[in-house]
């Protein structure tokens, strides 16, 4: 169910006919679209617009620094890289970490059943990174949180 009148709403057979103008709504005049059929339903929203939603989902690595081990992990995806130095740690863990974006997307189905549904939007946010960026999520600059809005 959506705020009636907030998103526009097509229905499958009219979205599929009017394609090309429905892609330009979506990708460049930046206005998610409700396709529906039957009772089914799905939004039509731009990638990068998209990505722009998955930027809140940002990835805060534990680090523990031993004397012959750099350990970094993901505590709430149960995910952990390691290695001599913190650079080889986090590239171990962006190993771990697009294995595991694999596997759950490839076993999609199974995991939104699971407590691991929670995980779905850092899984697409490092899915819909190029690879050459992908390392960056891990060593983000944290975010200045600002004031609370009254």
């Amino acid at each position: 169910m959506t705020l009636p009148g907030a998103i526009p709403t097509k229905p499958f057979s009219q979205a599929k006919a009017e394609l090309s103008e429905l892609m330009n709504q979506v990708v460049r005049e930046h206005r998610p679209t409700v396709i529906e059929r039957r009772r089914e339903a799905m939004v039509a929203l731009s990638l990068d617009d998209l990505r722009s939603l998955l930027e809140a989902f940002r990835f805060e690595p534990r680090v523990v620094v031993g004397r012959k081990e750099v350990v970094a992990s993901l505590d709430e995806m149960g995910l952990v890289g390691s290695g001599p130095d913190l650079d080889s740690a986090i590239d171990d863990l962006l190993e771990e970490l697009r294995d595991y974006a694999t596997d759950f997307l490839r076993r999609y189905s199974f995991y939104m059943q699971t407590d691991r549904r929670a995980h779905a939007a850092w899984v697409l946010r490092v899915a819909l990174t190029p690879p050459e960026e992908q390392r960056d999520l891990l060593v983000e600059e944290p975010v200045d949180e600002g004031r609370a809005i009254r």
